[in-house]
């Protein structure tokens, strides 16, 4: 086969997945406030962690401080095949979910000034981990893939007055992607009776920036506005092709959207605090994906839609020591059930989350929070097969130690 037809071949069965490969922006980084689904975040929150969620909110901070966080995501990703098409077979897959390990960093300075604070933070801000059986219904669309995307994030905040303060970050990403689809075999018969295999490998550098408001209309009550920019990710990838030992380099640009958060804060009283976040994703960036190589090049219509989300949360001081929280976010689908893949099974999305920080000394605090995530039935309608996920959540635990040095 020609290298301009195996070309054609990979996009045609490929760009779906790697376009969806990104994910959605994750909402929780394992700091306090994932304990009310990071409600309110973007209008300050009172540890390092300020330096993620709204650059602008880190002026609030005195001195130095620093917070790690660790934790697990346990996903349960199973799909019930309804139909499927000839030679196609009816294997749901098995449970396809990859757990994942997670870790953040942050840290924030004074600077000794009034109006200057500075910061910077290490977290995994998006990810996604799926491996189907190999010969199940969806093979065409996805067997395996793990995609990796760290943030390195030095941030800047300069208070304009006592009320309002601006801040900045800039991003230095690194990103990987690996992942495996069946293809239907290229060779003639008999040997077509096992499927091809496709293998991507890839990495990449790439740069972005967030920029945040804060307003403080009282000692109780201040809002937030934080811009994340689109990452525009592009693989330099490794393609192989089995049975033919056929080996391609392809260049895959990977859209990570554009987003806006709003947030708002107020306490009640000395015991109860309230927090709302109102967001927009701009998904419908994926629109159009581009993969091409010296064989040729190729573009494809994602389907995607801009996303919207929605979030609520509260925070119980149950004594000087010790907080309690809880909440709850709701993101609404990117995709029909027509357009969706099973490379990355998103539908609307809610979040229920609790959590607590316990002060353990005057400089030392502990947290932890138990988040659970609904990614929805997901639902897939396709010539290939027909059905949907009768389990399809995350559960998040993560412990917090926050220092003020």
């Amino acid at each position: 086969m020609k290298p301009a037809a195996l070309f054609i071949l990979v996009a045609s069965t490929v760009l779906s997945l790697s376009a969806r490969a990104g994910g959605l922006w994750l909402n929780e980084f394992g700091d306090p406030s994932g304990g009310r689904a990071s409600a309110g975040a973007t209008a300050g929150v009172d540890d390092a962690s300020a330096v993620l969620h709204n650059a602008a909110s880190i002026s609030r901070l005195d001195g130095s401080q620093l917070l790690l966080a660790v934790g697990y995501i346990a996903p349960d990703t199973q799909f019930d095949v309804e139909s499927s098409g000839p030679g196609i077979g009816m294997n749901d897959g098995g449970s396809a979910g990859v757990g994942t390990p997670a870790l953040a960093t942050f840290y924030v300075r004074d600077l000794n000034s009034e109006k200057w604070t500075a910061g910077i933070s290490v977290a995994a801000l998006s990810g996604a981990g799926l491996d189907y059986d190999a010969d199940w219904a969806g093979r065409y669309q996805a067997t395996e893939i793990s995609i990796v995307l760290l943030s390195l994030a030095p941030t800047i905040a300069y208070q304009v007055n006592e009320k309002f303060s601006i801040g900045a970050s800039l991003q230095i990403w690194y990103t990987a992607l690996k992942m495996d689809v069946a293809i239907p075999s290229p060779l003639p018969p008999p040997a077509n009776a096992v499927d091809g295999l496709v293998e991507i490998d890839g990495s990449d550098y790439d740069f972005g920036y967030t920029f945040g408001l804060m307003y403080e209309f009282s000692p109780s009550t201040r809002i937030g506005f934080n811009y994340q920019s689109e990452i525009e990710t592009n693989y330099d990838a490794d393609v192989d092709i089995s049975p033919l030992s056929f080996a391609l380099e392809v260049d895959l640009g990977i859209p990570l959207a554009q987003k806006v958060r709003v947030g708002l804060h107020h306490d009640i009283n000395d015991k109860w605090g309230l927090d709302f976040t109102m967001g927009w994703d701009d998904w419908s960036t994926f629109d159009h994906i581009l993969i091409s190589s010296d064989a040729g090049s190729a573009t494809i219509d994602q389907g995607w839609e801009d996303t919207y989300h929605l979030a609520a949360g509260f925070q119980y001081h149950h004594s000087p020591a010790l907080t309690f929280t809880a909440g709850i976010a709701y993101d609404d689908s990117p995709q029909h059930a027509s357009r969706r893949t099973a490379d990355l099974p998103l539908d609307e999305q809610l979040r229920i989350a609790v959590g607590f920080t316990r002060q353990m000394r005057d400089n030392f605090a502990v947290g932890a929070y138990l988040n659970y995530v609904d990614l929805g039935d997901a639902r897939i309608e396709n010539t290939d097969f027909v059905g949907e996920y009768s389990s399809n959540t995350l559960l998040q635990v993560s412990l917090n130690f926050s220092w003020k040095l």
